[in-house]
């Protein structure tokens, strides 16, 4: 893979999907208690939903083929990797605000480098994708192309379901022909009759 010759879109998402990687690995809160510091990364909670978005879309972005934009089902599948990484970070930085301050002691917690990288990304792998996408593709375009390729598995295993119910109505059919099934069925009408 030769990174000059990569489409612009893929690009510069796959930049920002090794940032939010890279972003997940740096401190994204520092606690202060009675004097001392520690730093947390965002390998908890949230931070490893984040972390597994952003290699899926790097995943996402390296397949097809590399000099033309993302096709519609990527882009949209991108669009909700990054909006559902987006929120996470929103959630984690909301739930740090909620600490106290620092006075008499307490606990005082800032926030990281990491998690505003982390925030970054995932804003900026949206927006990639949906500024440089091909005019022709839009949300509601991406969404019905992702719903027909998931379809169309479950679809052909329905046809292979339905084609064995066929061969097993054949079978049946055949069983029935012999008259070994007709006397067995005959056979416990006239019990059913009895009783």
């Amino acid at each position: 893979m030769n990174f000059q010759t990569i489409n612009r879109q893929r690009k510069f998402i796959l930049i920002s999907a090794a940032i939010g990687v890279i972003s997940v690995f740096l401190p994204w809160i520092s606690l202060s208690i009675f004097g001392s510091t520690e730093s947390r990364n965002g390998f908890h909670g949230l931070g490893i939903l984040a972390f597994i978005l952003f290699l899926s879309v790097a995943i996402i972005t390296l397949i097809g083929n590399q000099a033309q934009p993302l096709e519609k089902n990527q882009s949209f599948l991108l669009i909700v990797s990054g909006g559902i990484g987006l929120l996470s970070v929103v959630i984690k930085i909301t739930s740090f605000s909620n600490t106290t301050n620092g006075d008499l002691g307490l606990p005082y917690a800032r926030l990281g480098a990491g998690i505003w990288l982390c925030l970054a990304s995932s804003a900026s792998i949206i927006l990639f994708a949906w500024l440089f996408k091909n005019p022709s593709h839009n949300m509601k375009n991406g969404y019905k192309g992702l719903k027909r390729s998931i379809s169309i598995p479950i679809s052909s295993l329905s046809q292979s379901v339905s084609k064995e119910k066929y061969s097993v109505r054949d079978n049946i059919n055949e069983f029935d022909k012999r008259g070994s099934f007709k006397d067995h069925a005959g056979h416990k009408s006239e019990d059913q009759t009895s009783l």
